[in-house]
């Protein structure tokens, strides 16, 4: 059964390693954080637990700490930072040749792919593999997010070849101020839904989470959380590794599912249907992460 919690500090004391999600948790326009998450970090800091940021965003982790340092969130209040961009990088770098040499880019590859061995190529039929991490532009000069119709073209010629689809970001996905914008995670589906075969890295998928555990390995999986505002990557993700699960409404891309506006609170009266349609329950609910 799913406990409803009006804050994290409530619980703070049944764990030592707290895995967080960053956007929809601790801000969505990567200009402000949400109100109480210094407060919350700062907390934890002072208890001598430790935090590390998991986040699905395909790009090198020093870009991730530029990002969260711009916003206030400095090194000092985590212990580290781990992305499913980093743990793609890892995956092509011991890959062995695996996936071959050459590797046609959706998007900006990110810098994953930087002194590595494999090259890009701007010619999908000289490619071993589509590396999806990024987005094409549209009409506009911007990136596309919002009409997966686009990608369709790509798609269709690496179909031809029957490429592997390489996703460092299975988010379909995000909410922020703008609205709702499709993720990297969004036109893998629709390669794999085409017929194409697709390789993910990051939530819900195991590697990263291992690698925390070794990380960690003297802290006791009952002693931690994952914490984040996706069921099907950041809940689930938590529950298949064996550690308890926080989903953050409000500030997620739940919230019309879950939040009640009028009464500015979660639902109760909703979370039963909503995890039966997920088929994913969290342990604990919370409003923010605060």
């Amino acid at each position: 059964m799913v406990k409803i919690l009006d804050n994290l500090s409530s619980i703070i004391d049944n764990y030592d390693l707290f895995i967080v999600d960053i956007w929809g948790v601790v801000h969505n326009d990567g200009a402000h954080t949400f109100d109480g998450v210094l407060d919350l970090l700062s907390k934890i800091k002072s208890l001598n637990k430790k935090l590390i940021f998991l986040s699905n965003a395909p790009r090198r982790k020093a870009e991730i700490e530029r990002t969260l340092t711009k916003i206030g969130i400095t090194p000092k209040y985590y212990t580290d930072i781990h992305t499913s961009g980093e743990e793609t990088r890892i995956m092509l770098t011991q890959s062995d040749g695996k996936y071959g040499s050459k590797c046609f880019v959706v998007g900006s590859d990110n810098n994953l792919l930087e002194n590595t061995n494999i090259t890009i190529t701007q010619d999908i039929d000289k490619a071993d593999f589509v590396l999806g991490s990024g987005f094409l532009n549209n009409e506009n000069g911007e990136w596309e997010r919002k009409n997966l119709s686009r990608y369709d073209e790509v798609i269709q010629n690496a179909l031809k070849r029957k490429l592997l689809w390489i996703c460092p970001n299975p988010d379909i996905i995000v909410r922020t101020i703008a609205g709702e914008l499709y993720c990297p995670g969004a036109i893998a589906k629709r390669y794999e839904t085409k017929g194409g075969t697709v390789v993910y890295e990051g939530k819900p998928y195991s590697s990263a989470y291992k690698r925390i555990f070794e990380w960690f390995k003297d802290i006791p999986q009952n002693r931690i959380v994952g914490i984040g505002d996706g069921i099907n990557t950041d809940i689930k993700g938590a529950n298949d590794s064996g550690i308890d699960s926080i989903l953050v409404v409000k500030s997620g891309i739940h919230v019309d599912e879950l939040w009640n506006y009028d009464i500015n609170s979660i639902d109760d009266s909703k979370l039963k249907s909503f995890t039966t349609k997920y088929q994913v329950t969290p342990k604990f609910v919370i409003p923010l992460f605060k």
